[in-house]
Formats: C-alpha cells, sequence, structure tokens
C-alpha cells in the first residue's frame, strides 16, 4: 500500500541528492562565498601591492573576484591551488569572464603531492581561507607551503572555530557535507590551531576577530598570521 509513494519519495530524494552533486561547484558558491568574500577582503587589504600570494583551497575563487578591486589596485598576483576539479574548472571560467586570467593562475593539484615551486615560487604569503581544518595532516600542510615562501614570508589562515563545545554539530557537519557535496572539515577551536602550529614548528604572531563577519557565543571568524620561523 506504501510501498509506491516510498519508493518515488526516495528516488525523488536521489535525484536532488545527485543534482547537488552535479552543480557542485554552485552550490559551494551560495554556501560559501558570502562569508569568504570579507575574509579575502580583510586579507588583500593587508597584503602589500605587487606581491604573490599562494592560495590553499581557493575553491572556485568567487569571492576572490568579489575582491577585483584590491587585486588590480594593488596589483596582486594570485596562484591557487584546490584539489576538486569542478571548483577549478568554475574558477577558470570566472577568471576569465572578468579579464583575470593573468592575475589568477589556477591548478587542480593537492599541497601534499604538487611541486609548488613550479607554479611560481617564491611566494609573499601563502593563504588559507577556511582550507586549513579541511587538510588531513595541517602541520604538513603548514611546513609544505613554508618551502616556497621568500625568506621573510608569511602564512596567513582565516578560518571560523567554535566558542563552545556544542555537540549536535558534530553531527551536523558531515551530514551537510554529505547533502551539499561541500567539505565543511571538522569542528575547530582555537586550541586546534594553536597545536597545529605549535606541531608544524612554527609559530603564530596575530590572532584577530575579522570585522563584520560571525562572532558570537558559539562561534567567531578569526585572521591568524603565522610566521614560518620559531623564535630563536
Amino acid at each position: 500500500m506504501f510501498a509506491a509513494p516510498v519508493y518515488y519519495a526516495a528516488g525523488a530524494a536521489g535525484f536532488a541528492l545527485m543534482m547537488l552533486r552535479y552543480f557542485a561547484a554552485d552550490v559551494y558558491d551560495i554556501v560559501i562565498v558570502k562569508m569568504t568574500t570579507k575574509w579575502y577582503a580583510f586579507v588583500l587589504n593587508r597584503i602589500s601591492s605587487k606581491q604573490k600570494v599562494l592560495d590553499i583551497g581557493i575553491g572556485t575563487a568567487s569571492a576572490l573576484i568579489e575582491n577585483k578591486d584590491i587585486l588590480e589596485k594593488k596589483d596582486i598576483q594570485i596562484v591557487g591551488v584546490d584539489y576538486e576539479q569542478s571548483y577549478i574548472t568554475k574558477a577558470k571560467h570566472l577568471a576569465a569572464k572578468h579579464h583575470l586570467q593573468n592575475r589568477i593562475s589556477l591548478h587542480c593539484d593537492s599541497v601534499y603531492t604538487s611541486d609548488l615551486a613550479s607554479y611560481g615560487a617564491p611566494f609573499d604569503v601563502a593563504y588559507f581561507s577556511g582550507s586549513i581544518s579541511l587538510m588531513p595532516d595541517p602541520p604538513k600542510a603548514l611546513r609544505a607551503v613554508a618551502k616556497v615562501l621568500k625568506p621573510q614570508g608569511l602564512i596567513y589562515v582565516t578560518q571560523t572555530y567554535q566558542q563552545r563545545y556544542t555537540p549536535l554539530l558534530g553531527y551536523i557537519k558531515p551530514l551537510m557535507g554529505y547533502v551539499t557535496t561541500i567539505d565543511f572539515g571538522k569542528l575547530t577551536y582555537e586550541a586546534d590551531l594553536k597545536r597545529i602550529v605549535a606541531d608544524a614548528g612554527m609559530r603564530i604572531v596575530e590572532n584577530t576577530a575579522i570585522p563584520g563577519s560571525v562572532d558570537n557565543y558559539f562561534q567567531c571568524a578569526k585572521f591568524v598570521m603565522i610566521n614560518p620561523e620559531k623564535e630563536q
């Protein structure tokens, strides 16, 4: 009696999931870009003119391109790396659409296996925009980018941190990732990043809340500047 409705409901759910995954890059932009656009604006305003930035986990580059005016005014060059081909494909399309092909270089690759130096090293800055929590081995990722920085180069991290322990989110984030195909990473606390930086043999030189981004009882988005060299 109920077999047909259940069957059709399951089929509809399966089709919806398939479409979400087919349009993964577009879903990514809907969910992520509004927040990360503010992060990129904050970071780009901190970077000096004519610098070269290595962006690890650049996604579709939509948030970066939303800050096109800063890129052009300060003559900043970006080399973006992401392991998700659909994101890089869309990023290249957007870069061309906005006439930024000569300012944004894009590569589908892994920070762990790629020869980052071949993408135009040395870099002035390496940037992880919400991506450090997605790395299977974050200290190794930090050490990988440190190798292709200039002697005085720095690593920037923007990330949302949990302010309070909320066990329910530990179940919600993986479910959201399954449904939307976006890897939200695991719940991250500031203590986690401090441990990651220490394990990489580096030190934090600045840790500040990002103006206009999330900052409430449960979560806070912060900008962290990392010096790859330990203080002597």
